[in-house]
Formats: C-alpha cells, structure tokens, sequence
C-alpha cells in the first residue's frame, strides 16, 4: 500500500470492520457504507451456509443409508443420533427440496 492509499478498516480490522458496519446499518447511514466489502461479505456467508447445509445432508443420507443396511442395533447408535438430530437451520427443509430437484434434474 502506498501512502497515498491507506489500508482500509476491513483490510486492517475486519472485526471492527464488522461493528462499525452494522452500527452504519442501524443507523441507517448507507451512505457510508462499504458496500464492495459488505457485499463480498455476504456472498462468501451465504455460499459458506449453503455448503454447511449440504455436508449436513450429505451426512444425513450416509447415515440413513448405513442405518438400512447394518442389521445389528448396537452398531448404529451412533448414526441414529445423527438422524434424529434438529435441523440446523430452520429454512433447511426448503433448501433440501432445492437442493433435491437439482441433483435429480
């Protein structure tokens, strides 16, 4: 960085980064916002999310899969945890349907 363009606060402190935009935000102050750097942001949350969903799914289908197939009850407990765990998002039904028809198409 040259002097003449000085670090941002996102490139310097991305957690003070973070306060001070969702205090610009609740303030309503749009207008000096980062909006390149928030807008990254929030594309890279929303891919991450999604890629959680789907290693939750993926490991839900494994165990549903492995829980058909091992006969022995003592030998699925484990799996059968994971089957009946919540849902780790409350939108992850609509995703998994989503999700579902993609993989079928």
């Amino acid at each position: 960085m040259s002097m003449l363009n000085p670090p941002s606060l996102y490139e310097t402190d991305i957690l003070l980064w973070v306060e001070d935009t969702v205090t610009k935000l609740r303030a309503r102050d749009f207008e000096h916002l980062d909006w390149e750097n928030l807008i990254e942001e929030v594309e890279a949350w929303g891919i991450s999310q999604r890629k959680g969903l789907l290693s939750c799914l993926m490991r839900l289908l494994e165990h549903l899969r492995k829980r058909l197939y091992v006969p022995s009850e003592s030998d699925c407990k484990g799996w059968e945890r994971t089957i009946r765990l919540p849902e780790p998002w409350p939108y992850a039904k609509d995703v998994a349907a989503r999700l579902t028809v993609k993989f079928w198409q």
